[in-house]
């Protein structure tokens, strides 16, 4: 619960400094079919605007799942399936600051906002986690593949589209989505990364961020997207 508490606890100050104007949300999903989790709830999903959520006494939000509510904290329960796994997307509705640069280009497929517009960015302002391996130069390489990959997403997508065998771009999961419109970019637009680093990079982010099946579902696409392009 350490990174829920960590992104909840965002609004405890109120909407003035809040990174959500409006309200956030987290939904849970079914790794197997990337949609909602269907459960014995009308929606797997928590929202700071609609459902009445208990806060602790710092304002922050604990948020619980499982497949029975726990006693008093029925209004911050999520219900899962025993034996299922599932993960979530946190949604922030009138987003007021990103916090990494591939973030901005989630923000850029929620509401299609220019991705140069989306300021302020943590860590132009020096506000890199200490420790952080993040140069100057990594800093420009990151913004500039994210600035790219929003910019030619209508290049990126018929890519995705034919390789991608019974499924629509806007039913696959999200954060899958965004990653192989990334190697996409990469492999029009970055000459000097071969193939099939892209793809081993993609594959990572896969494993760390996205579902078990996802690693397939994305090696799978990209594999038959190299192809096509006679990426070596």
């Amino acid at each position: 619960m350490k990174l829920l508490r960590s992104i909840t606890s965002w609004v405890k100050a109120g909407p003035a400094d809040a990174p959500a104007k409006d309200f956030w949300s987290v939904v849970a999903y079914d790794p197997q079919t990337r949609s909602e989790l269907q459960t014995g709830q009308p929606f797997p999903s928590r929202n700071s605007a609609r459902d009445g959520l208990l806060a602790n006494a710092d304002g922050s939000v604990d948020l619980h799942f499982g497949p029975t509510a726990p006693a008093g904290r029925e209004a911050n329960w999520i219900q899962t399936v025993p034996g299922k796994g599932w993960f979530t997307f946190f949604r922030f509705y009138g987003p007021l600051e990103i916090v990494e640069a591939s973030q901005r280009i989630l923000q850029k497929a929620f509401n299609g906002k220019p991705v140069l517009a989306m300021k302020p960015v943590r860590w132009a302002k020096g506000d890199a986690p200490e420790g952080s391996p993040l140069t100057d130069d990594l800093r420009t390489f990151a913004t500039s593949l994210a600035t790219g990959t929003a910019e030619h997403v209508a290049e990126i997508d018929p890519l995705i589209v034919d390789a991608a065998e019974h499924w629509r771009i806007e039913r696959m999961n999200v954060l899958d989505r965004l990653i192989l419109r990334l190697a996409v970019y990469e492999f029009l637009h970055q000459a000097e990364t071969p193939g099939k680093v892209i793809i081993n990079e993609a594959l990572e982010l896969a494993r760390s961020f996205s579902a078990d099946d996802s690693v397939r579902f994305i090696n799978g696409i990209l594999d038959a997207i190299r192809r096509t392009l006679s990426r070596e």
